[in-house]
């Protein structure tokens, strides 16, 4: 259960299985030696004469010689690729866009005709004429429109939050409602990958065993 710190080379491996859930994905403890052999290219990862950091020993020791540690260690560098990706603009902010593009083509275009009905047909003066297209095209600008989208999400944030969802973000609560397949990595992401007890059964009683993966902590409770 010992956490690996660093990435580091084996010199020796005793029966040694290291859990790289968090960093492949692989529900299953991976066998490691401390003999050489060649990597597929660049990548590291599948050496099995090398650990590497944010992994876990589940079975076994050994000893290793550290060759990478901090950001320069293959589970920072995933994470700093996560970071570059860019973000999509939701289904929402894309339909907010479309509508407030429209909202103010029409806008201006209604300011333009009033304009020129006013000054040209009505005979107001330029200057009248001009207040009075501005006002127009102002009129018609839905001021309210963002305000109310946001307090519709920060509702909705609030009611996925008292069914334990945290949200990260106001857009994601709409991208969610507009999701139907999610995929995902589950052992490590949405599973600890930890097998546990979790009841005991005995002649005369049953024990509930409280607690959260390969964690020393939580308590046994008794019922008759």
């Amino acid at each position: 259960g010992d956490n690996i710190s660093a990435d580091a080379r084996l010199v020796e491996a005793n029966q040694m299985k290291v859990d790289s859930s968090t960093l492949t994905g692989e529900s299953r403890p991976v066998r490691k030696v401390a003999r050489a052999k060649e990597s597929e290219g660049d990548n590291l990862i599948g050496t099995p004469n090398i650990v590497f950091a944010g992994t876990n020993v589940a079975a076994g020791s050994g000893k290793a010689v550290v060759f990478e540690t901090g950001q320069k260690t293959e589970f920072n560098q995933i994470a700093s690729l996560t970071q570059e990706i860019s973000r999509e603009p939701s289904p929402l902010q894309k339909e907010l866009s479309r509508v407030t593009r429209i909202i103010a083509f029409i806008a201006v275009l209604l300011g333009i005709t009033l304009f020129a009905v006013n000054h040209w047909v009505v005979k107001l003066p330029l200057q009248v004429a001009f207040i009075f297209a501005i006002g127009l095209t102002v009129a018609n600008v839905p001021e309210g429109l963002l305000p109310t989208v946001t307090l519709a999400l920060a509702a909705s944030v609030q009611k996925m939050a008292r069914k334990n969802a945290l949200i990260k973000r106001l857009s994601s609560v709409e991208t969610l409602g507009s999701t139907n397949i999610i995929c995902t990595d589950k052992t490590g992401t949405l599973t600890k990958n930890e097998m546990t007890v979790s009841k005991v059964w005995l002649p005369c009683e049953i024990i509930d065993v409280i607690g959260v993966g390969y964690s020393p902590e939580g308590e046994f409770l008794h019922r008759g």
